[in-house]
C-alpha cells in the first residue's frame, strides 16, 4: 500500500521523539527489545472497538491513535468504521492529544499523528469507473458518502482521487513508482538538512484517498 511508504518520507525521529514513542508502546503493554527508532505505522481494523482505537479499558492504556504518535494512523475503508469512533477522532486531530477518563483515573496521552484513509466512491466500488458499471442505487451512494460527517471532512487537508489500475499495467509502472518515491525522499532529505522543511506541517497533514484500486472483476 502507498500509505506504508509515508513513514519513510517523513523526517527521522529525534532522540526525544524516540523516547516518547517508546514510552507509549511500553505503557500499552507492547513487548520491546529496544527503543523505537522508526516512525510508527498503525492500521487498526474497522472492527476494532473505541477503547482499542482511542484508549481505555479498565486501566486507561494508550490506544491506536497514541501508538501512532509522531507517525501514521491508517484507516482502510474508513466509512466501515463506526460513526461514533470516527467522530471521536475530531478532537485529537486538532489538539494532538487525547484525554482518557475512567472511574478512578484520568490520563492524557499524546496523539500527534498523520491520518491516512481510503474510501471507495460507493459500496460496490465502481461508481465513476470507466470500464465497469456501478450496481448501487443513488440512495445507497448518498448514504455511503455521508458516513463521513462535515466536521470530519473539514479536518481533512488533502483528498486524492485514484482511478482503478488494470492488472496488466501494475508491473510495468512499479519501477517508475519506485524511482518517483526515491526522488521524493531525496528532495525531503535535502530540504530537511537545509532546514527548509517544517516537520509539523508534514506530520499533521491528513490524507484520504478515494480509490477503487483493489476492486477486481
Amino acid at each position: 500500500m502507498p500509505a506504508k511508504t509515508l513513514t519513510s518520507l517523513l523526517p527521522p525521529l529525534s532522540n526525544d521523539e524516540q523516547v516518547a514513542v517508546t514510552k507509549l508502546h511500553s505503557l500499552a503493554g507492547k513487548l520491546l527489545d529496544d527503543i523505537v527508532t522508526d516512525r510508527p505505522f498503525r492500521a487498526p481494523h474497522h472492527t476494532a472497538g473505541r477503547a482499542t482505537l482511542i484508549g481505555g479499558e479498565t486501566y486507561p492504556r494508550p490506544g491506536e491513535i497514541s501508538l501512532a504518535h509522531l507517525g501514521v494512523l491508517f484507516l482502510d475503508e474508513i466509512p466501515e468504521y463506526p460513526h461514533s469512533i470516527l467522530e471521536s477522532l475530531r478532537q485529537p486531530i486538532e489538539d494532538k492529544k487525547i484525554a482518557v477518563s475512567r472511574a478512578n483515573s484520568h490520563v492524557e496521552y499524546p496523539a500527534d499523528f498523520m491520518l491516512v484513509g481510503t474510501v471507495n466512491p460507493c459500496p460496490c466500488g465502481y461508481y465513476g469507473d470507466a470500464t465497469r458499471e456501478c450496481s448501487c442505487a443513488a440512495t445507497q451512494i448518498m448514504a455511503y458518502q455521508k458516513r463521513l460527517s462535515g466536521p470530519m471532512l473539514d479536518r481533512i487537508d488533502l483528498i486524492v482521487s485514484v482511478s482503478r489500475v488494470p492488472n496488466d499495467t501494475l508491473l510495468t509502472t512499479n519501477l517508475q513508482t519506485n524511482i518517483q518515491q526515491l526522488a521524493a525522499k531525496s528532495i525531503i532529505t535535502i530540504a530537511t538538512e537545509n532546514n527548509l522543511t517544517d516537520t509539523r506541517v508534514v506530520r499533521n497533514t491528513t490524507i484520504i484517498s478515494q480509490t477503487a484500486i483493489l476492486k477486481q472483476s
